[in-house]
């Protein structure tokens, strides 16, 4: 059984309600992000700010999804489920 809150780099993604295409659409191969999409990424972004011992990676808000790579560091024990729970309270109401 793999214990998520151990330290270790985590990919993971996360769906609109519905796959609805909420944050953004693609353009001539670009992501062009909404206001929502945008909120998302912003959220992302801050995500250090409540929890010290995390440190994102690459990361990428799609129409309808968002696929990101953070790493959990210290000797604290961060679940990655309480990190996933505020970013989706916070970005996907």
């Amino acid at each position: 059984k793999w214990n998520y809150a151990g330290q270790g780099a985590y990919f993971v993604t996360t769906c609109s309600r519905n796959r609805e295409h909420l944050f953004g659409e693609i353009k001539d191969g670009e992501m062009i992000m909404s206001q929502i999409g945008q909120f998302v990424e912003d959220t992302w972004l801050n995500l250090p700010a409540r929890f010290p011992p995390l440190e994102l990676d690459e990361y990428q808000v799609m129409p309808n999804h968002f696929h990101g790579i953070l790493t959990l560091n210290g000797e604290v024990g961060l679940p990655l489920g309480n990190v996933m729970k505020a970013f989706k309270s916070l970005a996907f109401r």
